[in-house]
């Protein structure tokens, strides 16, 4: 199994189990603020929706869930998302 096909399953039992909000390692592509990690809010995951926001570095919570927070990009697919750089963390 390749990188990418790794982080793509990896991603993909997250939205089928609705497990939990994931924190993305930094992506060069997507400039963000230093106090911020790139995540998707819990609610994105529950509606399917591919969307990397700017969350508070200080924020831990596993369902972490602001949808108000800056959005950094969106995708159509999981595969695109990876495809962009992004890795989960």
């Amino acid at each position: 199994m390749t990188d990418r096909q790794r982080q793509v399953a990896q991603l993909e039992k997250i939205f089928n189990d609705g497990a939990r909000s994931p924190f993305f390692k930094r992506n060069a592509k997507h400039p963000m603020p230093q106090d911020a990690v790139p995540r998707i809010a819990y609610s994105d995951i529950m509606d399917r929706t591919l969307v990397i926001r700017a969350a508070p570095s200080g924020e831990f919570n596993s369902f972490w869930d602001d949808q108000s927070a800056p959005v950094v990009a969106t995708y159509d697919s999981i595969e695109a998302l990876v495809d962009d750089g992004w890795i989960v963390d």
